[in-house]
């Protein structure tokens, strides 16, 4: 399922939309060098909270595995792609890309 094919007038449903993606870019921002000083900490942080929030097995309101249900998203096979992801070789190429969409 593309992100694309997820989004439609639910406004909720945009909100989860939105965590999950926002989830993906920050645990996928690994290089903190051309992040100005005083934002290095905090993204930092962001990218180990997000890597805690994948990494996680609770189902309640919020966590990883809800947001993937409700949005019809297979949390496993989710897992998997962000897992992949972080160990590709165009990983780089990619969080560019990324950083840049808001």
């Amino acid at each position: 399922m593309q992100v694309d094919e997820m989004v439609d007038d639910d406004p909720e449903r945009m909100l989860w939309v939105n965590v999950l993606w926002v989830a993906i870019k920050d645990v996928a921002r690994d290089d903190v060098s051309m992040v100005r000083d005083c934002n290095r900490r905090e993204v930092s942080r962001n990218r180990e909270n997000a890597k805690e929030w994948f990494l996680s097995q609770e189902d309640e309101e919020g966590s990883f595995r809800w947001v993937c249900l409700i949005l019809g998203l297979d949390p496993d096979w989710v897992h998997r792609w962000v897992s992949g992801f972080m160990k590709s070789p165009r990983k780089k190429e990619i969080s560019r890309r990324w950083r840049n969409y808001q």
